[in-house]
């Protein structure tokens, strides 16, 4: 909220958000607040109602591989312990770099949780929607299979380009499979 309060005082007129998917979620919600009059909280809270009309535009460059924010318009906002998600047309980023050679100084541990994070938002509706969508099950399977195979290389060889590159392509996939599923799911 305070960030949202900076961006209004000082007219900024671009956010560039340099970090996972926490960082990239939190400018989301920062740029859609920048012209909300209300209690920008609301936003998530709320569901967007009302929606802004405009917002501040934002890239990012991704430096942690794990949820896909980085490519596309949907956000998961924590407040007050509580966690909301938010989605938004109006939440696209303007541009996304993603290169791998920025991850290879991640301590492990994150390496392995970004892993199995992406694993776990492509299982959770693989698993989760019985619904006719063949193509993006056959892409759900191709990113879980693509974890599978890089996963444990990922996490020992911090710059491996090869694997490492196959590992953030998966991360960012992982997410917009889900939202490709939700768009299907939505009409069926």
């Amino acid at each position: 909220m305070k960030a949202a309060a900076v961006v209004k005082k000082e007219n900024i007129d671009f956010i560039l958000a340099v970090g996972g998917g926490s960082v990239i979620d939190e400018t989301k919600l920062i740029s859609l607040a920048s012209y909300y009059e209300e209690d920008a909280i609301d936003l998530p809270k709320y569901r967007m109602s009302p929606v802004p009309v405009d917002v501040v535009p934002f890239g990012n460059v991704l430096t942690l591989p794990a949820t896909g924010s980085e490519m596309n318009c949907s956000s998961v906002i924590t407040h007050e312990h509580v966690k909301y998600v938010m989605a938004s047309v109006l939440a696209y980023p303007k541009f996304s770099l993603v290169e791998p050679t920025i991850t290879f100084t991640l301590p492990k541990t994150q390496v392995a949780n970004g892993v199995v994070d992406a694993f776990v938002h492509v299982a959770e509706q693989y698993l989760t929607y019985p619904v006719d969508a063949r193509v993006q099950d056959r892409m759900e399977e191709g990113i879980l299979q693509t974890l599978i195979e890089v996963g444990e290389t990922t996490v020992n060889e911090f710059e491996n380009y090869d694997v490492r590159a196959n590992h953030v392509w998966s991360a960012t996939m992982s997410n917009f499979s889900d939202y490709i599923t939700s768009i299907i799911r939505c009409k069926t």
